[in-house]
């Protein structure tokens, strides 16, 4: 948010980025580089937490500042999922500083939790999936949407092994990317004729051009 903003006097604050923390080298930039680190260290697996949303180009994250930064981060995904290097892709709800644990986590695809009232998570509840990944053959090589129900519904994840076995095969979801000329296009919308192999490939050469 831009200095001198005052609420008092009505309207909506400005937010911007400063200088060498714009999404792009963030959210793109500082992630590959981190992920040719790993590649060149011999890690053994990857665990990305990003964030759900991405399938929406108009997407409230996307405007602030106009860093785009669900595309930056989509762009990082699938350099991931290209490097060879095993990888779990945890695109967590809305966050919430509450005590993990206790309620039961869901696993979606292509932002279908955000049609729902269950779009949030406790940071808790990432921080124990992201440590889990690191333990079940179930997680690797798998990108899903992360939430929760509200506390005292449901009951509490404890079956890591079965969660992994629910979430979405292989990084495929419904890309959405930004234009050089500021335009945005669904590529789901305009290859819903190609195979679901030539739409992963036909992705992958959209997001390398960016």
């Amino acid at each position: 948010m831009k200095p001198g903003f005052d609420p008092s006097k009505g309207g909506r604050p400005e937010f911007y980025y400063e200088d060498g923390a714009y999404p792009e080298q963030v959210d793109w930039i500082g992630q590959k580089n981190q992920i040719d680190a790993a590649k060149a260290a011999g890690v053994n697996q990857i665990i990305l937490v990003g964030s759900m949303g991405g399938t929406n180009p108009n997407h409230p994250l996307n405007s602030l500042g106009n860093g785009n930064i669900l595309i930056w981060k989509r762009k990082a995904e699938q350099y991931l999922a290209d490097s060879g290097i095993p990888y779990t892709i945890i695109r967590a709800g809305g966050l919430q500083d509450k005590e993990g644990g206790v309620r039961e986590l869901l696993v979606g695809k292509d932002d279908e939790l955000l049609q729902t009232d269950t779009r949030a998570i406790a940071r808790a509840d990432v921080a124990e999936v992201c440590i889990e990944a690191l333990a079940y053959e179930e997680a690797k090589f798998k990108a899903f949407d992360l939430a929760s129900k509200p506390e005292g519904t449901g009951t509490p994840t404890k079956d890591f092994k079965a969660l992994f076995s629910k979430s979405p095969l292989d990084f495929d979801f419904q890309l959405t990317i930004m234009t050089g000329l500021g335009c945005y296009i669904s590529v789901f919308k305009l290859q819903k004729e190609l195979s679901v192999d030539e739409q992963k490939e036909n992705n992958k050469r959209i997001l390398h051009s960016l």
